[in-house]
């Protein structure tokens, strides 16, 4: 309102934010605390301060769980948070994408906010970071809840790949079964090297021969 006014000043939206959360920390564990750092929290995601913003949010959460935390948690975290994950992992900062990804979307009360194809590029930069287990967890996920996507095939043959680097013959194997009695449209070359992968592991050399040979063909 005092923007608008003529001549009035612009405000420090980020000052306001500081003071917002000085004032907050006067009236703990209350509902005026929550709704405070809140409107702080909101401030500094409007200054495109997401992780900032986000990261007081989670604050909130964590001080004060008997009351819910903040009014606006699940509206501004859903809007916000997969942003700010794909800005990350853009630019390369995986740790930090992965970090943003578990605090706030890796939770039932999100799984509308994410969808599909940022479950599976989730599940790829934990796959990178080494963390097979959790990239299967949200890979499942996505396939799960996208098999209609056309990238649903990939998730599949990745999500059978995961397996067999965790030991998971049988499911890799299981995995790559239910891909072809489903008939989708896929890469014949990354399903046949993987199956390829998991027939040698289960000690069918002929048949893993076989498919590495109809991988290569389809290669070329």
């Amino acid at each position: 309102a005092s923007e608008d006014e003529e001549g009035g000043q612009p405000i420090d939206r980020q000052k306001v934010a500081l003071d917002l959360r000085g004032e907050a920390l006067m009236w703990p564990h209350t509902s005026v605390e929550d709704e405070a750092l809140s409107t702080a929290a909101q401030l500094f995601i409007s200054m495109d301060l997401l992780e900032d913003g986000l990261n007081l949010y989670h604050w909130i959460q964590q001080r004060t769980p008997t009351h819910g935390g903040a009014v606006a948690y699940e509206e501004v975290v859903c809007a916000s948070a997969p942003k700010l994950f794909d800005i990350l992992r853009n630019q390369g900062n995986v740790t930090r994408a992965l970090g943003i990804y578990r605090s706030f979307l890796d939770d039932t009360r999100m799984h509308a906010c994410v969808d599909p194809q940022t479950r599976s590029d989730a599940a790829a930069a934990a796959q990178a970071a080494g963390l097979p287990a959790l990239a299967a967890k949200w890979l499942g996920q996505a396939v799960a809840e996208g098999v209609a996507r056309a990238d649903a095939a990939e998730n599949l043959v990745q999500l059978a790949s995961i397996y067999l680097e965790e030991g998971k013959v049988d499911s890799a194997a299981k995995t790559l079964d239910y891909l072809e009695n489903l008939q989708m449209e896929r890469s014949s070359l990354r399903t046949d090297a993987v199956r390829a992968d998991v027939l040698a592991a289960q000690g069918l050399y002929d048949e893993a021969i076989s498919s590495y040979n109809s991988a290569i063909e389809a290669s070329f």
